[in-house]
């Protein structure tokens, strides 16, 4: 987990400085909560992202929680923006890395950007399997991923600025199926208990 004492409290408010837009983007599945922070830093990278991961137990307050996984995006680049947009369902989570338009020396960031597919085989969300990332277009921004949802049989990535061939900004959302989800049940009981 992230060495900072990143909390959410009854009411939600975060500890945060820097700038990292912490809840930027929320998702809530059962008793899972996942948390962007879209300009979080990577180890001096500027804005590569991060979305946090809180979960608790059926008859547990959400009150001071501590994170318990920190996504991260595979390519760690500036201004990723991973987190912009987040969506969950059961064990499986989709999240946004729109892009930025300018790097941090103000030069224009005409990249393609990216959507991160993950998926928890615990409860817990402690092992945590990244699936896919998917690109949108190879050559120019699109904002894919700007926004992200997901139902039981589909993923829906957004790309508000996606081109046509006139050169025009049309937009676009793409759909792609879902891999098999499973809802996972808590655990019998505590990680310090035996049976």
């Amino acid at each position: 987990t992230d060495p900072e004492p990143m909390r959410i409290s009854s009411d939600f408010t975060h500890w945060i400085s820097n700038g990292d837009m912490f809840g930027h983007s929320v998702s809530i599945s059962d008793n899972t909560i996942f948390i962007g922070a879209p300009y979080k830093d990577y180890n001096g990278t500027w804005d590569v992202g991060a979305v946090y991961v809180y979960t608790k137990n059926p008859d547990e307050e959400w009150s001071s929680k501590y994170e318990t996984a920190k996504l991260l995006p595979r390519i760690k680049a500036e201004k990723e923006l991973f987190g912009f947009s987040v969506n969950s369902l059961y064990n499986t989570v989709i999240v946004g890395a729109p892009g930025d338009d300018y790097t941090r020396s103000y030069t224009p960031r005409n990249l393609p950007c990216r959507t991160y597919i993950f998926q928890s085989d615990d409860y817990l969300w402690e092992n945590i399997q990244p699936l896919y990332d998917f690109t949108g277009d190879n050559f120019k921004k699109d904002y894919y991923g700007i926004n992200v949802y997901m139902d039981e049989t589909d993923f829906f990535i957004g790309s508000s600025i996606e081109d046509l061939s006139t050169g025009l900004l049309s937009g676009a959302t793409y759909i792609t199926p879902t891999p098999p989800m499973v809802k996972l049940a808590p655990p019998i009981c505590e990680t310090t208990q035996t049976v």
